[in-house]
């Protein structure tokens, strides 16, 4: 059974994966650089986001922590599946 059958992705899938989430990136990057600043919406979206993280019970220091700690951990997976097959 390949890869693909068993719901994985071949590595032609995914480099074309990461080449459409590259230009959807900088497509959002081209986008809000011909937008402008956007002062108010930014601290709006910010200020919303911080009430729902704190009702959540997100924003408490042992959560931070460890969503830090699982952050990082994306991270290093993410660079390391890039580069592996980006070679």
């Amino acid at each position: 059974m390949s890869s693909t059958a068993k719901g994985g992705l071949s590595k032609e899938d995914a480099l074309r994966w990461l080449e459409r989430f590259d230009a959807v990136a900088e497509m959002d990057r081209a986008a809000e650089k011909e937008r402008g600043a956007r002062p108010q919406w930014s601290i709006e979206i910010s200020l919303s986001l911080n009430e729902a993280a704190r009702e959540a019970g997100f924003l408490s220091p042992t959560a931070l922590a460890i969503r830090e700690s699982e952050d990082e951990g994306v991270r290093r997976t993410w660079e390391r599946l890039r580069d592996g097959l980006r070679k």
